[in-house]
């Protein structure tokens, strides 16, 4: 079971916002312990994390740390990656907001899954099991990119450097959608 789908977004999204970040928690916690009230076996993860190396939201940390001391911590780890640089506005919108711009790295990938695991050793959630539940180039259906040979080259290369890396790799999403 997993609940939520990135709220370390912002509200524009799917997130709770800096500042209601604690009721997400509250939230993350009851839902955890009816679950495990269940049946204590039920495997019960993180909420899909649009996990940020840097934090720039400072959302990892607190919420890991309130995991721990409320007992709730996740049996494994439900993350997202798009192989997009975030760029932080300030001011942008009324606050803080994220812009994404393909990156030029093509190690970009690999380098995420190593950083990845730094930072779950600091957040003292090593040795979690990592499902990728969605990942993609670009996040957006409309980038022209997705319709290339690159696109194809780029899966390919990075299934195959890194398939032993994490649990599961979801693509995120085959469509045509506009």
């Amino acid at each position: 079971f997993s609940l939520w789908n990135e709220p370390d977004t912002n509200p524009d999204m799917f997130g709770f916002g800096f500042e209601h970040r604690e009721d997400f928690w509250a939230f993350y916690r009851e839902t955890y312990a009816t679950v495990k009230a269940i049946d204590p076996a039920f495997q019960f993860g993180s909420p899909s994390l649009l996990f940020l190396p840097e934090d720039p939201l400072n959302w990892y940390h607190p919420f890991f740390d309130y995991c721990k001391t409320n007992r709730c911590v996740p049996d494994f780890l439900n993350i997202h990656y798009y192989d997009d640089d975030i760029e932080i506005v300030e001011g942008f919108s009324e606050g803080t907001s994220l812009v994404n711009k393909l990156s030029n790295d093509e190690d970009s990938f690999s380098k995420f899954i190593h950083t990845l695991y730094e930072n779950l050793e600091s957040y003292g959630m090593a040795g979690k099991p990592i499902f990728l539940t969605e990942w993609n180039l670009t996040v957006s259906h409309r980038n022209l990119i997705n319709d290339t040979c690159f696109k194809s080259c780029y899966l390919t290369r990075n299934l195959l450097e890194n398939y032993d890396r994490l649990e599961s790799f979801g693509y995120w999403s085959l469509t045509d959608f506009l």
